[in-house]
């Protein structure tokens, strides 16, 4: 060990690997200043563009109006209108059709007794399967008889975003229904009662339709304006959009944790939960931090439906009645 040691060659390679390790460790610190740096920049740039939106923000409703007027003229809006009734009257139709076929296989689920776990999964998933086969054939008619034809861009954008956002309701609301069923006690997933189950699910719908809604408008403004999306102009329509959708947010949370009477700690607890990861969320989204927005969102989220989840199973044990 001692003749290796004093070889030439091994006190070189010694030598050289305590230098690329230090060089590593000055590397690494120096790329860790460097990106808390471009943090801060990245922050300072992002408030000032957030300055920029605010100062033009009182011109954004003359811009679009005036946009609008332009390439879509009176004669235009009615076209599209007429054109959005008819594609949805075709999609109805069709969706009303598959329903005669399978409203009395709906009705005998329904009124069908459940006395398994089993049993109210499968009767409660068959009766989604229904309602997601109906709302395929509704899209298959409203936006698929729309992409049959050619259109001019504005007005393209402007039917097809009415459409997605109605089919995104009715979706919505199919989930809303596999989970809450406001109708049907028995087929209902989550243990709570017919009042706070419709109550909750009209919530849930509205909340969910405005987020939906919003994220088409912040995509509408850019195309009919023909603005930049980074621009200060788009900037402030998607803060001003954030801005309402937190609002409603926090009315979704108290008005829904209010229904829940006597609120007890434990729900108070979940309500400032939900309402700071609300305010997290924005905040995050208003610095341009979108993967960092979901990121709070989702495992914000995981949490409370962990505890769903559980309550659900506590639930689905306890009214479940063994088969005879």
């Amino acid at each position: 060990f001692t003749r290796l040691l004093a070889d030439e060659r091994i006190q070189n390679w010694i030598a050289t690997q305590a230098d690329d390790a230090d060089l590593a460790d000055t590397t690494r610190s120096q790329t860790l200043r460097d990106q808390l740096v471009g943090v801060l920049d990245q922050t300072r740039t992002r408030m000032g563009d957030i300055a920029q939106a605010w100062q033009v923000l009182p011109t954004t409703p003359g811009l679009f109006a005036e946009q609008w007027r332009t390439k879509l003229n009176s004669g235009k809006q009615v076209r599209g209108l007429t054109f959005v009734m008819i594609f949805l009257f075709v999609g109805a139709g069709l969706e009303w059709l598959f329903r005669q076929y399978t409203n009395a296989l709906k009705l005998r689920i329904e009124l069908h007794p459940v006395e398994t776990i089993r049993g109210r999964i499968g009767a409660a998933c068959l009766r989604a399967l229904i309602a997601l086969a109906g709302l395929a054939i509704f899209a298959l008619g409203s936006i698929g008889a729309f992409a049959a034809f050619d259109w001019p861009p504005a007005l393209e954008g402007f039917v097809l975003n009415l459409l997605v956002v109605i089919f995104s309701v009715r979706a919505i609301h199919s989930v809303l229904v596999l989970f809450l069923a406001p109708s049907v006690q028995e087929l209902r997933l989550l243990p709570l009662g017919n009042r706070f189950a419709r109550n909750l699910s009209r919530v849930l719908l509205c909340l969910t339709g405005l987020f939906v809604l919003a994220a088409s408008l912040s995509g509408t403004f850019p195309r009919v304006t023909g603005v930049a999306l980074d621009s200060a102009h788009a900037l402030g329509v998607r803060l001003v959009l954030a801005a309402v959708a937190l609002v409603a947010t926090y009315i979704a949370i108290f008005v829904t944790f209010r229904w829940a009477k006597p609120l007890s700690k434990p729900a108070r607890m979940w309500r400032l939960y939900l309402a700071v990861l609300a305010t997290l969320a924005f905040c995050a989204l208003v610095l341009g931090q979108v993967a960092l927005m979901w990121t709070l969102v989702l495992v914000g989220l995981l949490i409370p439906s962990l505890r769903l989840l559980r309550v659900w199973v506590d639930g689905a044990f306890e009214r479940a009645q063994p088969p005879e």
